[in-house]
């Protein structure tokens, strides 16, 4: 946590391959393999495999995708566009 003015942000990149999900970021919570769960059509969960504090949700809709953050300590509690680099 930042004691002056400036914003600390939190970036992180996410990887999906088939049946695997693999995130990266500039801290240390939250990095590494996750689980992946369909909940319906157009949303998956995300589930850290040795962390269940850490969890996130990836949803579709009209070609953009949006992420939400899990768990009691959730930074990104509201649905935020992602940008998709291939």
């Amino acid at each position: 946590m930042r004691n002056d003015s400036i914003k600390s942000e939190t970036c992180y990149e996410i990887t999906i391959t088939l049946g695997l999900a693999y995130i990266d970021a500039n801290t240390s919570s939250c990095k590494g393999n996750y689980k992946i769960k369909q909940i319906q059509n157009n949303e998956i969960n995300l589930i850290n495999e040795h962390d269940n504090n850490c969890g996130f949700n990836i949803k579709k809709e009209n070609n953009a995708y949006f992420i939400k953050r899990e768990g009691s300590e959730a930074v990104l509690n509201e649905w935020t566009e992602l940008e998709k680099v291939k």
